[in-house]
């Protein structure tokens, strides 16, 4: 990509690149962890005495310092290195990055709202066309809509194209309806018809109703005739009532209180 800045025509190679690369000198780096490696296996190759063990924690500590010594200077190199790298990063962001990104997101956001005014424009003057060449079929199809034909106003598509989708549609409909008025139960037809815009299939639903209803009738008709057997209820065994012996009442004689003494 060429840029044209103050009439000056700048490469993509000129708006940044690196001039020169970062020197970091470490020759002795080598040598020196060779020798630290030969102080480490001298110090485990000991016997364990109290004397070497406070040997080992005194090389044990020395290698811990001179680590965190060797630790912050790599952490500097890498600081002096990235620092020209962060400021670059930071410039790139504000001017480069972020501005292409804007200006991608807007182009975007414009082409959505531009395609769904054109997809509304389409569907318009596809619809008016539509009407119109309903109106110019014998047979009544006002109840046909462009959402049943299922056809999408697709902007890769030509409005030619389209147009000639919705009229090869339309002529099958109305070619469909012709026929369904040569039937007996075209009313019934048309019904299921418009369902799902499938003649044969709403030929087979209305046939299959038909003889369903027809063996129907027939089943009604022989049970007409047909006399019900009358049930006669079982009798329940005759209960006999108890006959009660008749308690004869024992008469006392009065005795008057003179009597009784």
């Amino acid at each position: 990509m060429n840029e044209e800045s103050n009439g000056e025509i700048m490469v993509m190679d000129d708006i940044f690149r690196i001039t020169q690369l970062p020197v970091i000198y470490h020759k002795r780096l080598e040598a020196l962890g060779a020798q630290v490696q030969e102080q480490v296996s001298a110090a485990i190759d000991t016997a364990a005495t109290e004397e070497s063990v406070k040997a080992l924690k005194a090389l044990r500590a020395e290698l811990n310092k001179d680590l965190n010594m060797f630790e912050g200077k790599r952490k500097d190199v890498k600081n002096a290195i990235l620092h020209p790298y962060h400021e670059f990063e930071t410039d790139y962001e504000l001017h480069i990055f972020n501005v292409y990104q804007f200006g991608i997101d807007a182009i975007s956001k414009q082409i959505t709202q531009s395609e769904s005014v054109i997809r509304a424009q389409r569907e318009d003057a596809l619809n008016e066309y539509f009407g119109d060449y309903k109106l110019s079929k014998e047979s009544d199809l006002g109840w046909l809509t462009l959402a049943m034909t299922g056809i999408k106003t697709n902007l890769s598509c030509s409005m030619k194209s389209l147009k000639d989708s919705v009229k090869k549609f339309t002529d099958r409909v109305a070619e469909d309806l012709e026929a369904i008025q040569t039937h007996e139960d075209s009313a019934e037809i048309l019904v299921e018809y418009k369902q799902k815009l499938n003649l044969g299939q709403a030929i087979s639903t209305v046939s299959t109703r038909q003889k369903a209803i027809a063996q129907q009738k027939e089943i009604d008709k022989s049970s007409v005739g047909m006399k019900p057997i009358p049930i006669t209820p079982a009798k329940s065994p005759a209960i006999e009532p108890e006959h009660e012996t008749p308690v004869q009442s024992k008469l006392i004689p009065f005795v008057s209180a003179d009597e009784r003494k």
